[in-house]
């Protein structure tokens, strides 16, 4: 059983990125970082990251390229099989603040991911 207070709490602290992002008080890479740190935050109480960057998500900024778009989508919802369809994102976490992407980044990661692993 997973701990929904942990994601709630994250999520409020995600909420605050965006708000100071939206009002130019903080950049790019510090409000990708933070909701990276949110993300990863709900680990230490066996938390949900989907839960953790919601809000985030929900307010259309693409987890890559941090830009505001209508149309995202999980990287883990996309054409490959099991289990490479979980394997995908692992080469571009690090540098992102969420797995929900814009149509762009979205194809560049599972292009790359299908060239490096040899998939067509």
């Amino acid at each position: 059983m997973s701990c929904h207070d942990i994601g709630r709490g994250m999520a409020s602290v995600a909420d605050v990125v965006v708000e100071l992002y939206e009002e130019n008080k903080i950049d790019k890479e510090a409000a990708m970082r933070l909701v990276y740190a949110c993300r990863r935050g709900v680990h230490w109480c066996d938390g949900n990251e989907s839960e953790a960057i919601e809000t985030v998500a929900d307010a259309g900024y693409c987890g890559l390229c941090f830009e505001k778009k209508d149309d995202l989508s999980s990287v883990y919802d996309n054409d490959l099989g099991y289990p490479q369809c979980y394997n995908v994102f692992k080469d571009f976490d690090a540098d992102a603040a969420h797995f929900y992407l814009c149509p762009e980044c979205k194809r560049r990661v599972i292009d790359e991911y299908k060239k490096k692993n040899n998939l067509s």
